[in-house]
């Protein structure tokens, strides 16, 4: 939790500097760009995730740390585009310069996402050693906070970005299967007091392009800094709508 508040301060710190340096320009508008919805769009996807989490079956099994490979799940929701300040920068050969405008914004994004893992490690149970396999499907709300840096180029837009996100577990199932002659399995809940933490959050870096201020096309990755945490690549279809 220590490592989320210090990123959540250093995303803070950053979105002041931006804002402090819009008001040293003037303050009065001149850039043509205000604090305002620009856009909004419905997003769908393929994200592949992959948890480190302590995890337990009540008094059956006590895991510990738990790794597991990468599981493919799907995300669809919504986001909104805010666009707050704007720079211009030199960009040519030098003597035939010309100034391009770049856009910061605000880009908040919610889902719905499914995601999971599996894991095989060897335990000792009992008086004997077996394999093991942790299968874990899980369902979260997913709340992205990135701001972003914009360049419009011949009806393509280029943005970058970078924020803090948090994630609410909802529901899913964990199991536990035991390589022996029984196949002994356990199952529960995926959050809760057998599972993992409900809630996970860390930092988030974006690369989209959008087309025609219509079509997006989007690559996002979350890391979690939580104790229960899950790192994830998103791969993401939207259709912008212009608010006004």
């Amino acid at each position: 939790m220590k490592k989320l508040a210090f990123a959540l301060a250093l995303i803070a710190s950053l979105a002041a500097s931006v804002s402090a340096q819009e008001d040293s320009d003037g303050g009065d508008g001149s850039s043509g760009v205000s604090f305002a919805l620009k856009s909004y769009s419905l997003r769908i996807g393929y994200n592949n995730s992959a948890i480190k989490a302590w995890s337990s079956f009540g008094n059956s099994i006590t895991l510990g740390r738990q790794y597991t490979s990468g599981s493919t799940g799907f995300h669809l929701g919504a986001a909104a585009y805010f666009p707050f300040a704007e720079i211009e920068l030199p960009h040519g050969r030098r003597g035939r310069e010309v100034l391009v405008p770049y856009v910061f914004g605000f880009d908040p994004t919610v889902l719905f996402a499914s995601k999971g893992g599996k894991s095989n490690r060897g335990i000792n149970w009992g008086a004997s050693s077996y394999r093991a396999i942790w299968t874990v499907d899980a369902y979260y709300l997913d709340i992205h906070a990135p701001l972003s840096f914009r360049r419009d180029f011949k009806g393509v837009s280029t943005k970058v970005g970078l924020g803090p996100y948090v994630a609410i577990g909802l529901f899913g199932d964990q199991t536990y299967e035991i390589q022996n002659a029984a196949r002994t399995t356990f199952k529960a809940s995926t959050f809760g007091s057998d599972g993992m933490s409900r809630l996970d959050g860390g930092i988030i870096g974006d690369a989209s392009f959008e087309l025609l201020e219509t079509f997006i096309l989007s690559f996002r990755y979350t890391s979690g800094l939580t104790d229960d945490s899950i790192q994830s690549l998103y791969l993401t279809l939207g259709y912008s709508i212009k608010a006004n």
